[in-house]
């Protein structure tokens, strides 16, 4: 994978489908990422959001449910083993489509959370599995 090789920077990348979660599993352990993977199917709203992203990322029993709390626990990196993480969000469109102004919130956040890991010498790609066109401006990887 292009983002794992250093041919693409820590980001938020469009991937479509399907992607072999073994075989990105492997390459995370290779290259010392833990992969983190929330399922989009059932999410349509920032509270669906906030709480499966909550449980997929493992938040503490304080996390507050809103989007200053999501970023701050995001930032917060002694949770964090390795290099860095791959977020693999399947199905995200459903989020975006039914949602768009939380959609835009919540790339926001990412991106300035990409850029936040960065400063500690930290990798995180944010791969959104879909073909949809509904992600704005987020680059295909």
């Amino acid at each position: 994978m292009a983002a794992l090789t250093g041919d693409r920077p820590p980001g938020l990348y469009r991937v479509p489908p399907p992607i072999e979660r073994d075989a990105l599993a492997r390459l995370c352990q290779n290259y010392n990422l833990q992969l983190i993977c929330l399922d989009g199917e059932k999410i349509t709203t920032k509270t669906e959001f906030l709480q499966a992203a909550a449980q997929a990322l493992q938040f503490p029993d304080y996390f507050g449910y809103n989007w200053d709390a999501f970023e701050d626990c995001l930032t917060d990196w002694d949770r964090l083993t390795g290099k860095g993480a791959i977020l693999l969000y399947t199905q995200p469109e459903n989020f975006a489509k039914a949602n768009p102004k939380d959609w835009s919130t919540l790339v926001a956040i990412l991106h300035s959370t990409v850029a936040d890991w960065l400063k500690g010498n930290l990798s995180l790609y944010v791969l959104f599995v879909t073909t949809s066109s509904l992600l704005g401006e987020v680059e295909v990887l």
